[in-house]
């Protein structure tokens, strides 16, 4: 899959953001960078970078349950614990809680519904579009929805991208090419784009109470990234990284990880298969860790760096069975956590979500039944 559009996000935990989709491929489209594998030797990194051997795993960290559902198509999860997990339905347009076996559905209306964030279970914001495709901030209150309408409007519902996240339990955010909102108590504020020639990649709280946003162009002969920041009223930039094209797609994404900013190389030096973390100074990169041995990560989460929990995709004997699994890194040394389905005729659309620093939940939906693993810390 080609590394400029497929995207790897971190999920934050009580920080921006949530995980989006385009509007027109919300069926299909997995945000998530896949590398190739075909190196099984060892590459190593800049002289002051970590090099991950794979060749050895610790034993699991979590323990594992398995939900199965007959219902599918959903496009994301949130849970604060297992007691209640929370499943959005984009075609039944609805909102579905699983708890202690039962399922629950809630119907939001004629909305489509693509994407949600939590501060509690009486306090989730899905963020959706309108019949007039007009942005609404959708408040779950544990009893039914309120609608907030944003006053930003798409004007064709063709490769349009948003992001939605929340700050705190007063100020949640909606972000797109064409405006960007701010839901705070029951007012609606909204923002002019910074660039719109520009793909909006993420919005996110810092550890600071800065918002700010990630955005990235491809030109002919290079890739752009940059990075605003909301500034009174208006969005600056206060990041600008160009890097030439190349035909090993050696670039530096920049990512953040709970407000927390860093770079992620995709064969670097040209290493075919290599993934590296970089420290990000605010004005660059500096090197960190790198991971060899080819293996392909989708949406890690976690609360540091020394915790982060991936769905893994590997041709190496990692898994015994699909090369697809979840891995856990606690800074030292992977642990092999749980193999899962292959993917079935139509690909996967795999989501894992960290509930909390001990618990996390994994959706299959490339098979049927659907199917949730739940891990919990040992």
């Amino acid at each position: 899959m080609n590394f400029l559009i497929s995207k790897m996000c971190f999920n934050a935990l009580q920080i921006c953001p949530s995980f989006k989709y385009s509007l027109k491929k919300v069926k299909s489209l997995l945000l998530v960078l896949i590398c190739n594998i075909s190196i099984v030797s060892l590459y190593g990194c800049y002289d002051n970078s970590i090099s991950v051997m794979i060749d050895k795993f610790d034993a699991p960290r979590f323990n594992w349950r398995t939900i199965e559902l007959t219902e599918s198509d959903f496009t994301d999860i949130w849970a604060i614990d297992t007691n209640n997990i929370f499943l959005l339905d984009y075609w039944e347009q609805s909102l579905h809680k699983i708890s202690g076996g039962n399922v629950e559905h809630y119907n939001a209306g004629n909305y489509e519904m693509f994407s949600m964030v939590g501060i509690s279970e009486n306090e989730i914001f899905i963020f959706g579009i309108s019949p007039l495709y007009e942005f609404v901030f959708i408040k779950w209150n544990g009893a039914g929805f309120e609608y907030f309408p944003t006053g930003v409007f798409l004007s064709e519902y063709s490769s349009n991208w948003f992001r939605g996240c929340v700050g705190n339990s007063n100020e949640v955010w909606i972000c797109s090419q064409k405006g960007i909102a701010k839901l705070e108590g029951e007012n609606i504020t909204t923002y002019l784009y910074p660039d719109s020639t520009m793909t909006i990649l993420d919005i996110f709280e810092t550890p600071d109470n800065k918002i700010q946003i990630i955005c990235e162009r491809s030109m002919p002969g290079e890739y752009r990234q940059s990075l605003f920041e909301l500034q009174d009223t208006t969005f600056t930039k206060i990041f600008d990284f160009t890097q030439p094209i190349s035909s090993y797609f050696d670039y530096t994404y920049l990512k953040q990880l709970n407000g927390y900013k860093y770079g992620l190389t995709f064969n670097q030096n040209n290493n075919y298969g290599l993934i590296c973390f970089k420290n990000f100074s605010g004005a660059g990169f500096s090197d960190n860790f790198c991971i060899n041995k080819g293996i392909s990560l989708s949406i890690p989460v976690g609360s540091n760096f020394q915790d982060l929990t991936f769905i893994a995709y590997t041709e190496e004997s990692v898994f015994e069975h699909s090369r697809k699994g979840i891995l856990n890194w606690n800074g030292i040394v992977l642990s092999r956590e749980i193999e899962l389905p292959a993917p079935g005729f139509f690909g996967d659309n795999d989501k894992i979500f960290s509930a909390n620093a001990n618990t996390i939940i994994v959706l299959c939906q490339g098979r049927f039944p659907v199917k949730i693993f739940v891990g919990t810390r040992k």
